[in-house]
């Protein structure tokens, strides 16, 4: 367990001092929030979108986040572009299945995706990745407190070995799966879910995160910061000053509040 912990450690400080050029298509829900997070974190956002300049600006990152809200024709084809270039410059990519268990365009286009452009990780909440590997999103057993659907998580982890990436799947409890390691955080506060894209935050995150050390302990990170941020806002009032207090803590976020306060097990 402490070398999961000491990774994930390391990426803090590595990510204010190497700064990641992340570039995110994502939605414009969440736009603003994600490039102020990824700026506390120390990372530097481009979220630009036209198709035809994707080689262009992928020329200059470190990272790629891929997020399917709100998504159209015009994004699609960025997407494919951003991701091609991603892949030839070997580059991470970050997949984040916005939306994927209600839209058949969505499903389809996400596993075109992962076939094509081959993301490092797959990110979503457990109704979407199930969506996305065909399994029954209706099944509570991988957010559970007390146990685990075996069956599913043997599942998650078949997939993750076949596409050679990590897949976050986020909820009560967090799921950190790749063909190696699984862990499960359960930081985090049910004011998180009143305020609209944190979840998506943590792809933003995430992605910057995965040029600066390993897809495991990036994926880790990110969700258990936003979850460690979102205790630590507990008590402020109004959701407003909650969400304006998630990018301050964010901006001041240590490797010491990691250790202090991350609930995470190994499976």
């Amino acid at each position: 367990m402490k070398d999961i912990l000491h990774r994930t450690a390391e990426i803090i400080p590595a990510t204010r001092k190497n700064a990641p050029v992340t570039h995110c298509i994502t939605n414009p829900v969440v736009t603003n929030d994600s490039a102020n997070a990824l700026l506390a974190v120390g990372a530097k956002p481009i979220m630009a979108e036209h198709p035809d300049e994707m080689p262009d600006i992928v020329r200059v990152a470190d990272a790629e986040l891929l997020n399917l809200g709100c998504i159209n024709e015009s994004k699609m084809k960025a997407m494919i572009n951003a991701g091609t270039a991603s892949l030839k410059k070997d580059i991470p990519v970050v997949l984040d299945l916005v939306g994927v268990s209600c839209s058949t365009l969505r499903r389809d286009f996400a596993k075109r995706l992962i076939s094509e452009v081959k993301p490092k990780i797959i990110k979503g909440n457990y109704s979407e990745i199930y969506s996305v590997l065909g399994m029954n999103a209706d099944s509570k057993g991988l957010e559970s407190l007390t146990g685990l659907n075996e069956k599913a998580v043997e599942k998650l982890k078949c997939f993750a070995e076949k596409h050679n990436a990590v897949i976050l799947a986020t909820g009560k409890q967090d799921l950190i799966v790749s063909k190696d390691e699984i862990y499960i955080c359960g930081n985090g506060t049910a004011r998180l879910s009143l305020v609209t894209g944190t979840g998506c935050i943590v792809g933003a995150l995430t992605a910057a995160y995965s040029a600066c050390g390993d897809y495991t302990a990036s994926a880790l990170l990110a969700v258990s910061e936003m979850g460690i941020c979102g205790e630590l806002c507990e008590n402020i009032r109004g959701l407003g000053s909650f969400r304006v207090g998630l990018i301050d803590a964010l901006s001041e976020f240590e490797s010491s509040a990691l250790f202090d306060n991350i609930k995470i097990r190994e499976i």
